[in-house]
C-alpha cells in the first residue's frame, strides 16, 4: 500500500513519448488515508516542486475531508523528464497519474504554472473535476505581458548557463541571490541537488524549461 501512495522517482529519467511520463507523487496524509475520501491535487509552480504544498496540505479541515494528493510536474522535482512540456500535455501527465491511481473525480490546487495546467485539464477532462482552485495565474500567455516574461527570461537563461561544475553550491547560491535576490535564490536551491561524484546539478530539466519557455 505504501508504494502506491507514494512514488519518489530519486534519479528523473528523460522520457522520449509522452504517455512514458511518469509523475512523483506523494499523499501528504498517508497515515490517515481514507479510500473513501475524495483527493485533493497539489501542482506547484515553474521552478517548484511538490513539498511546495506540504505545509497547507496538513491542514486538520483538508485532510478531514480529503486525501491530500502532492504532485511533481514534468521536467520538475522527482518526475520523468521530457524535451516537451506543453500545458496539454502536462495536463494529460495528471489524467494518466489518475487513471494509475483509479481516482474518478479530483479537485485540482495549482500554483502559478500549476494554476494554468489545473485550467488546462478543466478545458479537456472536466468531467473529472469536483473542484478548481487557481491560485497567481490567469488564462493568458505571458509573453504579452513584458516584464514577467522578460523576468522569467532572465531567469532561465542565467540559471541554464551557469557552470555548476565550476563552483562550490555556497557560492553558486550567493551568486543567484545577488543576482535574483533571496525568493529567486532559494526556489533555486531547491533545484540543486549533489551527484554520485558529489558535484552539484539541477535536479529539474533546465535544458527542457528554456526551451519551452515561451510556453509556458
Amino acid at each position: 500500500m505504501r508504494n502506491k501512495l507514494n512514488r519518489k522517482l530519486f534519479s528523473s529519467r528523460l522520457r522520449s513519448m509522452n504517455e512514458d511520463v511518469k509523475l512523483s507523487y506523494t499523499y501528504s496524509n498517508q497515515e490517515e488515508f481514507n479510500p473513501n475520501n475524495k483527493t485533493l491535487i497539489f501542482l506547484h509552480g515553474l521552478f517548484g516542486n511538490k513539498n511546495n504544498w506540504r505545509g497547507i496540505s496538513y491542514n486538520k479541515e483538508i485532510r478531514a475531508k480529503r486525501n491530500t494528493l502532492l504532485v511533481d510536474l514534468r521536467n520538475h522535482g522527482g518526475s520523468d523528464h521530457h524535451e516537451s512540456m506543453t500545458y496539454s500535455e502536462m495536463a494529460d501527465d495528471i489524467k494518466r497519474l489518475m487513471d494509475e491511481l483509479k481516482l474518478s473525480k479530483v479537485t485540482l490546487l495549482g500554483h502559478s504554472m500549476g494554476g494554468k495546467v489545473a485550467m488546462t485539464f478543466s478545458c479537456k477532462y472536466k468531467e473529472l473535476l469536483d473542484g478548481l482552485f487557481v491560485v497567481d495565474a490567469i488564462p493568458k500567455s505571458h509573453i504579452k505581458s513584458s516584464d514577467v516574461f522578460n523576468n522569467m527570461i532572465e531567469i532561465v537563461n542565467v540559471a541554464s548557463s551557469y557552470d555548476l561544475n565550476k563552483t562550490p553550491k555556497k557560492e553558486t547560491l550567493e551568486y543567484f541571490n545577488n543576482k535574483f535576490g533571496g525568493v529567486v535564490a532559494n526556489l533555486l536551491n531547491t533545484n540543486l541537488i549533489n551527484n554520485e561524484e558529489g558535484k552539484i546539478e539541477w535536479r529539474n530539466n533546465m535544458n527542457s524549461v528554456k526551451n519551452n519557455i515561451e510556453k509556458i
